[in-house]
């Protein structure tokens, strides 16, 4: 049965996002080979160059690009003929979906901008380092965010950064640094620069006998390493949706428990619209004035309006995830990090990721090596820094981008 026909029977197409556009499911005994050359044709920049750089961002997908042509029409020319129901399923399923994925509650979820947006929301709603209290974090957490607390930490507030002796870290630092003056933990659930799994689920039983609250940046972990976040009892979590759930910058996605809305973590934003309640804004005054009711859930968090459009190619995003299934999307891809790993000269390149990959994230150092001119011969595209370089190969790369890149890292 082709996907389009199984949504179509299921319910699931409810606004033709996926029309034209027809998705492998795999099979756990069929064709894997089969399978990958099918998703590898829902991404046509693969038709371009030996993209292996998802940790960076996705490409554009055609299903995600469907449903930004359905926006557009419904922009374009409006209501009629059905076009509002991209519109429409986009705010009532996105919230859901999502929730789905990481195990929370659609009332747990708000729509942010980016991942950083979600975590300056917790910082501005409990000053952590005010009242002799202090955050604590590490640096596997995202440069970005470290930039910030640095800045915090030069202007005088208790911002404390445990550093590493190598690319891994002990957990156990992170747990004996927590303590009675900690008010917020923040970490990286799946580090952007090796791949590296943080034990949140040790840090949060830690922070809970010390009354500290635990952020996580599951922006490398969603879409493609399974998210519990029951499990993991973090109490904030938030990522963007460019990486590994298939959608553009500007959309992203806020988990805060539910216990913690308007309490723990206070409104700042009070999002809805007033009634004037008097004279002459209708007939007969009240003398009540402004009508009052923000919304009583993780969208009291939001701003205003939202990227509709980019919300929409997420959603397609989301339901092509669910539809593959998160567990074949993250054994297929680290089977790819782990074939690479096997065939790249380790003692030019050392591997910098863990024994254990559990993200398809993989990083090596290069030292002086210029790796540049072989990478540009062969087309490829990954990340490269001064003295290392990552590899993040997704669910539309194959066996065969693996070993260009291999010779090419080889002959360099």
């Amino acid at each position: 049965m082709r996907r389009r026909d199984f949504l179509q029977t299921t319910g699931l197409l409810t606004t033709g996002m996926f029309a034209g556009v027809d998705i492998p499911l795999h099979r756990a005994h069929g064709n894997r080979t089969s399978s990958s050359n099918e998703w590898r044709e829902l991404f046509p920049r693969m038709e371009e160059e030996v993209f292996l750089n998802a940790a960076a961002g996705t490409p554009l997908a055609r299903f995600s690009e469907n449903a930004i042509d359905q926006y557009i029409d419904y922009w374009k020319y409006g209501r009629s003929k059905g076009r509002s129901d991209v519109l429409e399923d986009t705010l009532s399923s996105i919230r859901a979906e999502f929730a789905n994925l990481i195990n929370a509650r659609e009332s747990e979820i708000a729509l942010v901008s980016n991942t950083k947006e979600g975590e300056q929301i917790v910082l501005d709603g409990l000053s952590p380092w005010s009242e002799g209290r202090h955050l604590l974090t590490n640096v596997f957490h995202f440069s970005g965010s470290l930039h910030n607390y640095e800045g915090h930490r030069r202007a005088g507030r208790d911002v404390r950064i445990i550093r590493s002796d190598g690319w891994e870290l002990d957990t156990e630092r992170m747990v004996e640094a927590i303590e009675d003056s900690t008010s917020l933990v923040c970490v990286t659930l799946v580090s952007n620069i090796n791949g590296r799994i943080e034990d949140v689920k040790s840090i949060v039983e830690k922070a809970r006998k010390h009354g500290a609250l635990v952020f996580a940046d599951i922006i490398q972990g969603v879409g493609i390493y399974p998210i519990d976040v029951r499990e993991l009892g973090v109490d904030f979590a938030s990522c963007s949706a460019y990486k590994w759930l298939y959608g553009p910058h500007g959309t992203g996605f806020f988990f805060v428990r539910e216990e913690l809305q308007g309490s723990r973590l206070p409104d700042r934003l009070y999002p809805g619209h007033s009634r004037l309640r008097f004279a002459p804004w209708i007939e007969q005054g009240t003398d009540e004035g402004l009508s009052f009711s923000p919304p009583s859930d993780a969208r009291r968090y939001e701003p205003g309006h939202h990227n509709y459009m980019g919300y929409a190619s997420t959603l397609a995003g989301l339901r092509f995830l669910k539809e593959t299934g998160l567990e074949t999307v993250q054994s297929f891809c680290c089977d790819l990090a782990r074939q690479l790993r096997s065939l790249v000269d380790q003692d030019r390149f050392p591997c910098i990721s863990p024994n254990e990959i559990d993200s398809p994230i993989i990083a090596f150092e290069k030292g002086e090596i210029d790796i540049m001119p072989a990478l540009i011969e062969a087309n490829i595209v990954i990340s490269v820094s001064d003295r290392r370089f990552r590899v993040s190969p997704a669910i539309f790369n194959n066996e065969e981008d693996i070993n260009l890149l291999a010779r090419a890292l080889n002959k360099a």
